[in-house]
């Protein structure tokens, strides 16, 4: 399980889990980030976030709360 924590404060943000096992952020201006899954230890979100069941399932599988 990796270490690091993934904090989503922006309204209207979306997150979503690419192909290659990347958790991709991306803000309603426009700006993306990716970060690969297993490098996380927990997400944290809060506030209006756009969270689909494949991120929810792939997080679950890779020990991610």
């Amino acid at each position: 399980m990796g270490a690091m924590t993934l904090l989503v404060d922006q309204r209207g943000a979306t997150l979503k889990l690419n192909r290659s096992q990347a958790v991709c952020l991306s803000y309603p201006g426009g700006e993306q980030h990716r970060v690969g899954l297993y490098a996380l230890r927990r997400i944290v979100v809060q506030g209006e976030i756009d969270l689909p069941g494949a991120l929810l399932r792939g997080c679950e599988a890779a020990g991610v709360s």
